[in-house]
């Protein structure tokens, strides 16, 4: 193990105050502070760059620790000397959060007014000041009176996590009052001022979601949808999209749109930034729900197929022996005995250590004490 220099005792001098010999304890207090000292100092008047992220960083620590009046004196300076102008909002950010921890409301809300007014080419900082000025109009009057304030934050700067936190927002608030003709107006209107942003796709999910479930037009939650898709053609929300457009088909009784939506989710891959191509993780539920409504209709072999698509499609999936298993059931309805036993002889061999296995081996002894599995895979909510 390394070892510290020894101290002017010969002992190994530990740098912890509190295991520090007592003469040495007090030349580092001493030291801390004349550093906090200087520190103060050099803040009121930073003369370079890097020591002026030095004062920042400072503040900040104080900041954090809740040291409120050393934190506020030292942003107060900070601002008064910023290198670049890019780097005041924060600063006045920071001001106003003191403002409202000290209770100082008035001063909170001028600063945060300020700052949502900035003309900065980051709109981080003004979108989270018209978010607190939108909290604060809701603690001194009501939600009734901050709707306007929270959608103002929406339209403001629809890219941001400000704007996407007053949305749920909304969401909650439309919610409670249960009034969804009010809710799809008001989406409506947002998605006329954003339309051309990267936020439309969730308002006219929404729209639809409201449509279809509260306002029962799932033929009007259908058209809503279709033209959605068409608007907005790559979209992290199109698999939700199409999914919901294949429930609305369903619920108006077009089983042939519900079976064709569907469709397309299975034959899609959604694609990230990030991860590159991948699998969307609705398109395997597609090609069950295709399975399901296809067997509803009596189309067993159609049904089948589907299965054996899926299982062609994810041959690592965890629910692969379920997949299987209801493969299996559907050809056991068909009436054909041989190929169900080959297709039970199949789940065992691919999967012996599954309860699907097991189900299999009972059925094919004819054990009529072991109940098989009657329900299908368990669908994740998209």
């Amino acid at each position: 193990m390394p070892q510290h220099d020894p101290g002017p005792s010969g002992e190994h001098w530990q740098p912890h105050g509190r295991h520090a010999p007592p003469s040495w304890r007090a030349a580092l207090g001493l030291a801390a502070a004349g550093a906090a000292l200087w520190g103060l100092l050099a803040c009121a008047t930073p003369a370079a760059e890097n020591l002026w992220y030095a004062c920042l960083a400072t503040a900040d620590a104080h900041f954090d620790a809740a040291r409120w009046d050393e934190a506020q004196g030292l942003y107060r300076d900070l601002l008064a000397t910023a290198p670049r102008e890019p780097l005041r909002p924060y600063l006045h950010f920071q001001l106003a959060e003191i403002a409202r921890h000290q209770g100082a409301r008035a001063d909170a809300a001028a600063h945060y007014a300020l700052l949502a007014e900035y003309p900065g080419p980051d709109d981080a900082y003004p979108a989270k000041a018209r978010l607190a000025l939108a909290a604060m109009a809701e603690e001194d009057a009501g939600p009734d009176a901050a709707l306007p304030a929270y959608e103002a934050v929406i339209v403001g700067a629809p890219e941001s996590a400000a704007a996407r936190h007053a949305l749920r927002w909304l969401d909650d608030y439309d919610g409670a009052r249960q009034q969804p003709a009010v809710a799809l107006q008001r989406r409506a209107d947002l998605y006329a001022a954003l339309h051309h942003t990267a936020l439309a796709p969730r308002l006219a999910l929404d729209m639809a979601n409201l449509l279809g479930d509260a306002l029962h037009d799932p033929d009007g939650a259908g058209q809503l949808l279709l033209q959605a898709l068409h608007n907005h053609p790559v979209s992290p929300l199109r698999a939700r999209m199409i999914w919901r457009l294949a429930d609305m088909a369903e619920a108006a009784g077009d089983e042939e749109a519900a079976l064709q939506a569907l469709d397309v989710l299975a034959r899609e891959h959604d694609t990230s930034w990030s991860l590159g191509e991948y699998d969307s993780p609705l398109r395997h539920q597609a090609m069950r729900r295709r399975a399901e409504i296809l067997a509803g209709r009596g189309a067993l072999e159609a049904a089948i197929a589907e299965y054996d698509r899926l299982l062609r499609a994810y041959p690592q999936h965890s629910q692969r022996a379920r997949f299987a298993e209801a493969r299996a059931r559907l050809i056991a309805a068909s009436g054909d005995d041989a190929r169900h036993r080959a297709a039970l002889q199949d789940i065992i061999a691919a999967h012996p250590d599954s309860g699907a296995a097991r189900r299999a081996q009972a059925h094919l002894r004819g054990d009529a004490a072991t109940t098989p599995d009657t329900h299908p895979p368990p669908r994740e909510a998209p």
